[in-house]
């Protein structure tokens, strides 16, 4: 789903072959966990900044962040492999992390 343009204007140190992948498939698997987990945090921090109380609000609140992770978890396991493409050894790395 990347345009090839894109990839071959990359420079030449972003296409050398690290454990089975280019090097920048690397860089935008990290890039996209790093939203993820940023995403996370966030939702994690809303869910937190009242205290329990007792309400469905308050509970809402609570299940948000299992809520996030449940949702995210598919997404960027297909991202990474319809998106970035990632195939070979590489691509077991996103399900272990995830």
């Amino acid at each position: 789903m990347i345009p090839l343009a894109w990839v071959e204007a990359l420079p030449d140190w972003a296409n050398t072959l690290v454990l089975g992948q280019v090097l920048w498939k690397w860089i935008a698997l990290v890039l996209l966990f790093g939203l993820a987990l940023g995403a996370v945090i966030m939702v994690f921090r809303w869910g937190r900044r009242r205290p329990w109380d007792g309400s469905l609000g308050s509970y809402l609140r609570r299940m948000s962040t299992p809520l996030a992770l449940l949702v995210l978890a598919p997404l960027l396991r297909l991202l990474a492999r319809q998106l970035i493409n990632v195939s070979g050894a590489g691509a077991a790395v996103p399900d272990y992390v995830v």
